[in-house]
């Protein structure tokens, strides 16, 4: 277990009052209607790193987040000892660092499997500037889910002008988003890489800001989100196609070459889809073809045998046509439940209570669209394409978790999302007129 000391809290209160000072002076000088949020959201996401800390470390003792913390700490006291040694770990494979990690006498507990290798190794500088405290390096993760969420928060301020309280809370005020996307977690990490790809897809969609860094930047962000969970990336990729899909329907001049070019445009799209997919899923263990059935009864037996806070779908074949059948209550259950009489924890309960509300407020959406969601929707191709990805990102976490706690962690790419999709279609129910470019195309 990781010892928490004096060191930790001042540096935690050095690195907050440093911060504060900065966001103080850049509020003063800086002239944008969204700054008087910036503090709020800093403090919030503050709060949820440092209660992530409190929870792992006093009330589960250890965890995934502490493991992290050890390697990379071990990573940084070799940064000290020998330089070289360390920058080679740096991009050495798991085969390769455990040889090197003999040779140094040293022990990463986390340096056999891929994804916490690379994790590991990803956090070693932050844990650097946090003077290898766990607070201080938590501290960091914190800083870095603030600018994930500020850049979709802005980004939904451009769509949607003129609500930012309820934007604000949609991105800073999700309980389950803050508490498991401001850790030292992979999920902090990935929700903020997918975050930013997003906006700059849609930047470079409707702003028409290209450039090689944007370019390049995307790409090292996937990469990153490919390394440490690849299934985002697989549910993102047709998110990307459909918007561009449904662009190129709205904008084509004619019905006639709409008609002709739709069958090639989709043979593409289907195309590229299929052998990114097979590239992800075959160069990734985890998501192997070849293991992934067998990967997947095992993780469910063996949440059922454990019991507490594991859940069913039902019987099921492990098999293609066996995992479709399954897709109604896979959603439903990322989305929807925990139900409240399923809570048999504090922490399920909560969760419990949050899935109760969006599901009264898809509910109420439904009702208040006059029960035609989908048409306002299609007003917006980026985001009946962020539908496309919450339904199948939904499908494909709420199949394999098998766990509330879990499933709760899994899950914060999307509540955001979702909330705003809801959002977008309330803000639209009575315009009949509006187009996607009046929509969405909003000067900073």
């Amino acid at each position: 277990m990781i010892d928490i000391g004096i060191s930790d809290w001042l540096t935690f209160g050095m690195w907050f009052l440093i911060a504060s000072i900065v966001i103080f002076i850049k509020n003063s000088i800086w002239n944008n209607p969204f700054s008087r949020f910036l503090f709020p959201a800093f403090l919030l996401k503050v709060l949820g790193g440092f209660a992530f800390v409190m929870v792992y470390h006093y009330y589960y003792e250890g965890g995934d987040t502490s493991y992290y913390f050890m390697g990379s700490n071990t990573l940084s006291d070799i940064l000290f000892e020998s330089p070289s040694q360390y920058f080679k770990l740096l991009f050495s494979s798991t085969t390769e660092a455990e040889h090197i990690l003999r040779q140094l006498n040293k022990t990463i507990v986390y340096a056999h499997s891929d994804e916490e290798w690379f994790m590991v190794r990803l956090i070693s500088p932050l844990t650097i500037i946090g003077l290898k405290s766990f607070l201080g390096t938590t501290f960091f993760m914190s800083l870095i889910s603030l600018m994930g969420s500020w850049r979709l928060f802005k980004l939904m301020n451009k769509i949607i002008p003129n609500r930012e309280k309820t934007i604000f809370a949609i991105n800073f005020l999700v309980p389950s988003a803050l508490f498991w996307g401001s850790g030292i977690m992979k999920d902090t990490i990935t929700m903020v890489c997918f975050f930013y790809v997003i906006c700059w897809f849609y930047e470079m969609l409707y702003e028409k800001k290209y450039s090689i860094f944007r370019f390049l930047s995307m790409i090292i962000l996937m990469f990153i989100i490919y390394k440490l969970k690849a299934y985002i990336l697989l549910n993102l990729f047709p998110w990307i196609f459909f918007t561009l899909f449904l662009i190129f329907l709205n904008r084509s001049p004619s019905l006639f070459l709409k008609i002709v070019s739709l069958p090639f445009l989709l043979i593409v799209i289907s195309i590229t889809a299929y052998f990114i997919s097979s590239f992800v899923m075959e160069n990734s263990i985890e998501y192997n073809s070849d293991r992934f059935f067998a990967n997947m009864q095992g993780f469910h037996d063996w949440n059922t045998y454990l019991g507490g806070s594991a859940y069913s779908l039902g019987d099921m074949e492990y098999t293609i046509p066996g995992i479709i059948q399954k897709a109604p209550q896979a959603i439903n259950v990322t989305l929807f439940r925990p139900y409240l009489w399923e809570a048999n924890t504090s922490f399920v309960l909560l969760t419990g209570i949050e899935s109760s509300i969006m599901l009264l407020l898809t509910i109420w959406t439904i009702f208040k669209s006059k029960f035609k969601p989908i048409r306002i929707l299609l007003k917006s191709p980026f985001l009946t394409g962020g539908l496309l990805f919450c339904l199948t990102f939904s499908f494909a976490i709420g199949l394999t978790a098998y766990n509330f706690g879990a499933l709760a962690r899994f899950k914060i790419p999307l509540m955001g999302l979702y909330l705003f999709i809801l959002l977008f279609i309330i803000s639209n129910r009575n315009n009949k007129n509006v187009a996607d470019e009046n929509v969405e195309i909003i000067s900073d």
